[in-house]
Order: C-alpha cells, then sequence, then structure tokens
C-alpha cells in the first residue's frame, strides 16, 4: 500500500491536488530539485536493455522507477509521510540509488 501512495510523489502523480484535479501543488523550486534528482534515475534507466538491443526509456518509467528506489531507501510510506511533513518536498527518497542526486538537495 505505501508503494501505490508514494505515486502521489512521482512525475504524474505530484500533477494532482488532494482532489484528484489536475493542478501541479509543488512550489518551483521543489519541481526543479526533483528534475535534478530524477534525471539520474532517467540516465540510469535508459541504459537497461529490455529485448534485444532495445533500451527501456527512463523518461516513460520514471514514476515506477522513483517508487521502487523510495521502496529501496526504506519503506515507501514512510518516505511520503517524511515529505508530507516538511514544508516544501526535499525528500531524499533517490540518494540511495543515484549518489549525484544528494548534491541537489537543499
Amino acid at each position: 500500500m505505501g508503494h501505490e501512495l508514494t505515486h502521489g510523489f512521482d512525475d504524474q502523480g505530484r500533477q494532482f491536488d488532494s482532489n484528484g484535479n489536475l493542478s501541479d501543488w509543488w512550489t518551483a523550486d521543489d519541481a526543479k530539485k526533483f528534475e535534478q534528482k530524477t534525471d539520474c534515475e532517467v540516465k540510469e534507466y535508459g541504459k537497461f536493455v529490455a529485448v534485444g538491443d532495445a533500451k527501456v526509456n527512463g523518461r516513460l518509467t520514471l514514476g515506477e522507477n522513483t517508487v521502487r528506489s523510495a521502496d529501496d531507501a526504506g519503506g515507501s510510506l514512510q518516505s511520503v509521510v517524511r515529505g508530507v511533513q516538511r514544508t516544501t518536498f526535499t525528500a531524499t527518497l533517490w540518494v540511495t540509488r543515484c549518489p549525484a542526486a544528494s548534491s541537489a538537495t537543499s
């Protein structure tokens, strides 16, 4: 269940408010930090071969990749709670998978 809740904070889920309306509720600064952190995952997954010589499109799989990284970081529900409790969304969900992302944190 925590895995699915975390999708509310991925590249697609963040575009919807608490009522399910299409409304980007993040600050511009939070969105920029998110892009910086997830760029590493986009590149990492873009190197994976799916079938034959066809590679994964890391941008298209970003939501699932992000949530799985949160799972690997110690539990997605805990990560969501930490993110919600902060005034701005600067949780370090991706640092364990992308060490370069730690330099993008505030």
